[in-house]
């Protein structure tokens, strides 16, 4: 009883100095400069605000250190914890079952469904959508100008080339960019979602003149050859490529190529048939495609089987 007492004593004691010291201080914490804050009934008056409210706290905080404690005794006994085992494996056992049931209830539902479907005539197993063997001449696949694509890394026989077969060159790669450099920057593209036509005169500049714009930090500008004449826009064109190479900064250099990389006429033609003469190199690819989509089959050398070898080794 003389503990409890004194417990409570010095909590009284505790709560009358921190309110007295709120009771001076809270002007100052709040920022006030109003001078009857600060007189003694004001004073006073926030004390018996603060001193009750710091007793309470105190007394809510002993409470709770109280009850965490019995709790605490009261679960670490052994009935206690014998009662958490108990409930424990009761609550794993429930989840076992749960999912026995779900794991259950769903493969009859899929079985059902699968016996109704396949009365109809609809197949489930992969081996049923396996490809049959066909004539090489006969698969559009085994093309040349097709089977490039894959030749650097797969076999006729579906089978994983290592190391790859880097003698190969992907025939249907048809990159409408030079080898080393990008495309014409600043220029609309052509996209048909926004109904937008593609810049063709920019892409005429592009192919016959021969020089690129790189983007090479702090390397000093030098202009371009002018191009020939009547080609591109006006010049008064605020988009004209000349205009676009004087707009750059300093950090853009223009470098003269070696070669052209695409077939171009002596002399401009309309943007469209210069276009269309640049991509010709890729004229007979097209027209080996066109005649390979005409043969009836289109099998791909792939192991269609894999084991669980094959997707270790990539043979698939």
């Amino acid at each position: 009883m003389n503990r409890k007492w004194h417990l409570w004593r010095w909590s009284g004691i505790i709560s009358i100095l921190l309110g007295s010291v709120l009771a001076i201080f809270e002007p100052t914490l709040n920022g006030s400069g109003d001078m009857a804050d600060f007189e003694w009934r004001s004073i006073l008056l926030r004390f018996f605000g603060f001193a009750p409210l710091c007793f309470f706290g105190f007394a809510l905080l002993v409470f709770l250190l109280k009850f965490t404690r019995i709790i605490f005794r009261w679960m670490f006994t052994r009935r206690a914890l014998k009662w958490f085992l108990r409930a424990f494996a009761f609550l794993l056992l429930l989840l076992a079952l749960f999912y026995l049931e779900e794991n259950w209830r769903g493969n009859r539902a899929w079985e059902n469904f699968k016996q109704e479907r396949e009365a109809r005539g609809e197949k489930f197993d992969f081996v049923s959508f396996i490809p049959p063997p066909v004539p090489d001449d006969q698969n559009f696949a085994l093309a040349p100008a097709v089977a490039s694509c894959y030749s650097r890394v797969m076999d006729r026989h579906g089978q994983r080339i290592q190391p790859e077969n880097t003698n190969v060159v992907n025939r249907l790669k048809m990159t409408i960019y030079r080898a080393a450099y990008n495309g014409p920057t600043n220029v609309q593209l052509g996209s048909w979602q926004k109904a937008a036509l593609t810049d063709l005169p920019a892409w005429q500049n592009y192919y016959r003149v021969m020089f690129v714009t790189n983007r090479l930090g702090g390397m000093p500008l030098r202009m371009p050859p002018p191009a020939p004449p009547g080609l591109g826009r006006p010049t008064g064109d605020p988009r004209s490529a000349e205009s676009e190479l004087v707009a750059s900064t300093a950090r853009e250099q223009v470098e003269a190529l070696a070669t052209n990389e695409f077939p171009v006429a002596p002399q401009p033609q309309s943007a469209a048939a210069d276009v269309l003469l640049a991509l010709s190199q890729y004229d007979p690819v097209l027209e080996e495609l066109r005649t390979a989509s005409r043969l009836p089959y289109s099998r791909f050398p792939l192991n269609y089987t894999p084991t669980r070898s094959s997707f270790r080794t990539g043979n698939f």
